[in-house]
């Protein structure tokens, strides 16, 4: 996608088709011109649900090469959710070419979960344990949210608006991603066949987007 016009024709395509109300628009943003278009195409449709990086084709078309910390991509990574978090989108990373490359593809994922991203594309079933790893919730960050709420809760109780844990300052905006961890875990326990099966939770994550 390179314009809020072709999203636009997208959904029109969709509506002339009958298509399902709840089928929603994911947008590959891959050349530098979506680069600088990111507002326009974030906000240019009702139905479009997340952008998804095409990293790939995108260092093709810079003319750069592909380096272990991503130099080359990091101020579009970077411009990308910036765009998805003003309009409400979810931001999905892109590929890991190397099949066998495990340490690689953790590294990369830490990386893209760190900056914001829910989750990433794959392109083997050999990347989605570590892809779900990374960016769904650990035991540590679900004990931890919870521990939260539960020092918040408590020190509202007393009449104090703030709270402490762990010579930490907890304040509502702590809660509110405390809150969306849990009910992403919880959705995640949900599926019956298992997050391994969740293709790196990204879906879920995008149901959660605005919470």
């Amino acid at each position: 996608m390179e314009s809020a016009g072709q999203i636009q024709k997208v959904a029109q395509t969709l509506q002339d088709l009958n298509a399902r109300p709840d089928l929603t628009i994911w947008a590959m943003i891959e050349t530098p011109k979506a680069i600088f278009k990111l507002p326009e195409i974030a906000n240019g449709h009702p139905l479009l649900e997340a952008l998804v990086l095409g990293t790939s084709d995108l260092v093709k078309n810079l003319h750069a090469r592909h380096t272990p910390n991503r130099v080359e991509t990091q101020t579009a990574l970077s411009l990308s959710i910036l765009a998805a978090r003003a309009f409400g989108l979810c931001v999905l990373d892109g590929v890991r070419l190397s099949l066998n490359d495990e340490v690689g593809l953790r590294q990369s994922s830490i990386q893209g979960r760190d900056m914001g991203f829910d989750g990433r594309t794959l392109i083997h079933p050999n990347q989605i344990a570590i892809a779900n790893e990374t960016f769904g919730p650990s035991p540590a960050e679900i004990t931890e949210a919870q521990a939260r709420i539960t020092a918040y809760e408590e020190a509202i109780k007393s009449g104090a608006g703030i709270a402490v844990l762990d010579g930490k300052l907890i304040e509502e905006l702590h809660i509110q991603d405390a809150k969306r961890i849990l009910a992403l875990a919880t959705t995640i326990a949900s599926f019956s066949n298992g997050p391994e099966y969740f293709l790196t939770n990204a879906l879920v994550r995008c149901v959660f987007k605005n919470h």
